[in-house]
């Protein structure tokens, strides 16, 4: 076992070496954390903050982390995840208010190499794109200065095996840099690699960082949580003047307690802000988008009736598929199979496509048709979700909805109470406390199981699943599920992985998981399923 995960294992076990253990694991990837935050954000004081909120997210998933994903890959993930959201908060503010100031005063950078300015803004993104082994290479052997044995060690290999490992990276890296304009070879890369990869952190951020935690997780947090809910009603500073005098808190707790309430007031305000701004831009949106929807109809009026002037056949052909657009519209209406809120979606275009080659008289087209737009629907309505879903990621720091009546002040237009009632949340907290392929948003089961496909939302993007097979991301996610429920232990058969899917199996592809071949069960197929995003 190696030692970051006996550090996280003694930590998440809350005993009395836990604050000790958290501290030492601080200490250990201090410098790896702020650099990466440091290259991303630009400004010292805001990549200390990236920094303290990367570890405060290490702290409350300790017990949940995979053992077979290195702590230096999870880091090295959040950081740049945080460090991006945190850029784009600030943009936000900046456009919002009318003297912003320079987000990186001041902020002098250590380039060792008259090409490390043009390398160092796309390091993150470039070691994100590498595989998982990869990365993790690259990782300990430049960000953490491994050496090729501990590199080999960490990675169950030789060190000739870690060597080709390191040089195949750094190819991969040149790549792509290469595509982004900047030339410059292998070796070139490895030396400014280990020449400027990692900044020192300043002297103080790891024990602050490590005191804060403590202070997160210690016993007097309800305490504290009693002193936030007065801050409502104005009464903070006497709250935790109290708490001081009582001995609960002491002088830097008080002062770190009372800054950090102010931010959140602070953060709130600015909330409120975005959302307020976010609804004016959403109504002038919808009234050009009235607007726009007018013209168009108007010019294919005016089209429509210059095109069947001229010509009976034209005019006739047209009429035709007029009719055929609403035989499906009375589908709907007679046929309670065909009807779904989800239809509300679909635009004239969609309708008119469906009914493009449909023969009147054709029942098995006629179905084929509606099954065709219910799935285009289903499809179009989750994608509305999505980008409602971030847009309210977006306006409240990275926090995802506690309710469906919070992310519905982030719809768009047309997108209704009825149909985000469709979903129902699946995680709350962070987004970047959740996989690439972990659903935020599902419809519920039984809804899905009737129309064989359900609807999803995840940070990847949103969509429907088909139930009538297990698709790789449902595998992957099931794995994870095992594993993170076993110790570890990866599952040996498909019985294993039952009550770890996503989305119970229908019967028919219950029975189609439960053949697969015990090849497919075997470590080195599963273990990669384990890393990545």
């Amino acid at each position: 076992m190696s030692e970051d995960l006996q550090l996280l294992r003694r930590y998440a076990a809350r005993g009395p070496d836990a604050e000790a253990a958290f501290a030492a694991l601080v200490h250990r990837h201090v410098d790896l954390v702020y650099a990466v935050a440091r290259r991303t954000v630009g400004s010292p004081a805001q990549a200390e903050e990236v920094t303290q909120s990367v570890f405060l997210d290490l702290a409350r998933q300790a017990g949940g982390l995979s053992p077979e994903t290195p702590l230096v890959a999870w880091l090295h993930l959040v950081s740049r995840r945080t460090a991006v959201d945190a850029v784009r908060r600030e943009k936000r503010r900046q456009a919002r208010e009318t003297a912003a100031a320079e987000l990186a005063a001041g902020d002098e950078r250590n380039e060792s190499r008259a090409g490390w300015s043009a390398i160092e803004p796309l390091l993150d993104e470039a070691v994100e794109s590498l595989p998982p082994a990869d990365r993790t290479a690259i990782l300990l052997r430049f960000f953490q200065n491994k050496s090729l044995r501990e590199v080999g060690a960490a990675l169950g290999t030789s060190d000739d095996a870690a060597q080709k490992r390191v040089s195949r990276a750094l190819e991969n890296l040149r790549t792509f840099l290469t595509r982004r304009g900047i030339t410059v070879t292998a070796a070139g890369l490895a030396a400014d690699l280990s020449a400027a990869a990692l900044p020192t952190a300043p002297v103080a951020l790891a024990s602050g960082i490590a005191a804060s935690v403590a202070a997160t997780t210690a016993t007097i947090g309800q305490a504290v949580a009693g002193a936030a809910s007065a801050t409502a009603a104005g009464l903070l500073p006497n709250s935790l003047a109290a708490l001081a005098a009582a001995g609960v808190l002491g002088v830097a707790a008080y002062e770190s307690n009372l800054w950090q309430l102010r931010e959140a007031e602070l953060d709130v305000t600015r909330r409120e802000l975005a959302v307020r701004t976010a609804e004016l831009h959403r109504l002038g949106t919808e009234q050009e988008a009235v607007a726009t929807a007018l013209r168009q109809a108007r010019d294919r009026q005016a089209t429509l009736t210059r095109l069947t002037g001229d010509d009976p056949a034209v005019a006739a052909a047209i009429e035709a598929w007029l009719q055929r657009r609403e035989r499906l519209r009375q589908v709907v209406a007679t046929r309670p199979e065909f009807d779904l809120p989800e239809l509300a979606v679909l635009t004239e275009d969609d309708w008119f496509e469906a009914a493009r080659e449909l023969a009147h008289d054709d029942e098995a087209k006629l179905a084929e048709a509606m099954r065709t737009l219910q799935t285009k629907a289903r499809n179009t309505l989750a994608g509305q979700v999505g980008r409602t879903l971030m847009r309210h990621v977006d306006a409240h720091g990275g926090a995802l909805p506690a309710t469906l009546a919070d992310l519905a002040r982030a719809a768009e237009r047309g997108l209704t109470a009825e149909l985000l009632g469709l979903f129902e949340l699946r995680r709350q907290g962070s987004l970047h406390a959740f996989a690439a392929d972990d659903w935020l948003l599902a419809e519920p089961v039984a809804r899905a199981h009737r129309l064989g496909s359900r609807m999803y939302v995840a940070r990847r993007g949103a969509g429907t699943e088909d139930l009538s097979e297990i698709s790789d991301a449902e595998m992957r996610r099931a794995v994870r599920a095992f594993a993170a429920a076993h110790d570890g232990r990866l599952p040996v058969a498909a019985a294993d992985l039952l009550d770890h899917l996503t989305t119970p199996p229908l019967p028919a592809t219950r029975e189609a998981l439960l053949a697969k071949p015990a090849a497919d069960f075997r470590p080195e197929r599963l273990r990669p399923l384990l890393s990545g995003p």
